[in-house]
């Protein structure tokens, strides 16, 4: 709009691509922005580095209650709780779990989203599984549901589509930095994919410190849980022997394909089935003793950031866990129960990690007018 025959003047390109921003943080900022300190549990105040940067321990949680408060602000609606009752009514009418007269608030249900990707790293076999959960759970008032964020029609409906979730589970992806809408103490299962030691992406696989994603759930209120997938997830190569596999997945017709950014996958049914087993419905009902989530643990799971009830007088678990917070309730403490790289000859990311800090990167401003969609 020039009005001062400025016709000629460039117009700077908008730095938001609108048709291709679907995630509320760009994947590859979430390293600079909080990994650094992601292995000391619990941040200490009274390190030198901590001074400089305490932005390591704080900014996502910092970021997570300014964006919830405006989104609280910017709704359309003077009642946000009850929006998210009826959207997860919406979602269970649809499914025919309840019926028109049902005049609950739906907590007796829950509702486990699966994320899915349009473009790629889509989940191959997604109705699949959710015929599964639908045949395994209907009668525990569990229901499965596709997430796809891609599909969502404004800010606001990306919002509900989460916060209406007792549980995600999906792809290590930029798509699953939405779990930081779900409820507290919901669960995130984030599936590792798998990589071989000649392709690149051994970050994605971390299991002895946070995945850059994970970097986000470190310490929050969310049960953050991940699950690293095998051979069979990848749909490429199937007639090939493991001596000229790598022959196969890397040549010109797969190599793009077999990137870990751009290969669509497959999930075993059961791990879904059991994740919601063995950890959401036991852990909805009421605290699980940390050592019980112990022993439900396979070799494949990492249980990240888990609530759970410790041994009176115990800051440390077993496995070499450790203790970062405690809440109201004494018994009741956040543990991260790490494990070795599934890989061998994973690089080694733990106590040595050292992450640049970019003087450009600024903490965001903590205003009444930061709108959360930009």
């Amino acid at each position: 709009n020039n009005n001062n025959n400025n016709n000629n003047r460039p117009v700077p390109p908008s730095p938001i691509k609108e048709e291709t921003t679907y995630t509320l943080w760009p994947g590859k900022y979430i390293d600079v922005f909080g990994l650094h300190t992601a292995d000391q549990s619990p941040c200490n105040p009274t390190e030198p580095d901590f001074k400089q940067h305490p932005h390591h321990c704080k900014a996502y949680a910092k970021l997570k209650t300014h964006l919830l408060g405006n989104i609280e602000k910017q709704h359309h609606s003077n009642n946000l709780d009850e929006d998210i009752v009826q959207y997860r009514k919406q979602i269970l009418t649809k499914r025919h779990y309840i019926h028109d007269d049902y005049k609950g608030d739906t907590k007796e249900y829950t509702i486990v989203g699966l994320a899915q990707r349009t473009s790629r790293r889509s989940w191959i076999n997604l109705q699949n599984v959710m015929e599964a959960c639908h045949a395994q759970f209907a009668r525990q008032d569990v229901i499965c549901v596709e997430v796809n964020v891609e599909e969502s029609a404004s800010p606001q409906h990306q919002f509900l589509m989460h916060r209406s979730l007792d549980a995600l589970i999906g792809i290590h992806g930029a798509q699953m930095t939405q779990a930081m809408l779900l409820p507290p103490t919901s669960h995130v299962l984030e599936l590792l994919p798998w990589i071989p030691e000649y392709s690149r992406g051994a970050w994605t696989q971390r299991r002895n410190i946070p995945t850059p994603l994970g970097v986000i759930f470190h310490n929050s209120d969310l049960n953050h849980f991940g699950y690293s997938l095998d051979r069979s997830s990848v749909p490429l190569c199937h007639n090939s022997t493991r001596n000229n596999e790598k022959a196969c997945f890397t040549n010109e017709k797969n190599g793009l394909k077999f990137q870990w950014d751009n290969r669509n996958f497959l999930v075993d049914v059961d791990v879904v089935i059991r994740f919601v087993n063995d950890y959401v419905l036991p852990m909805r009902k009421s605290p699980c003793k940390c050592k019980e989530l112990l022993e439900r643990q396979d070799e494949r799971m990492v249980m990240y950031n888990v609530w759970c009830e410790a041994e009176s007088g115990s800051n440390v678990g077993n496995n070499g866990a450790s203790s970062s917070a405690r809440s109201k309730n004494s018994s009741l403490a956040v543990m991260h129960y790490y494990r070795d790289p599934i890989r061998s000859n994973n690089i080694d990311l733990g106590s040595k990690l050292e992450v640049e800090i970019f003087p450009r990167c600024k903490q965001p401003e903590i205003t009444p007018t930061w709108n959360y969609y930009n």
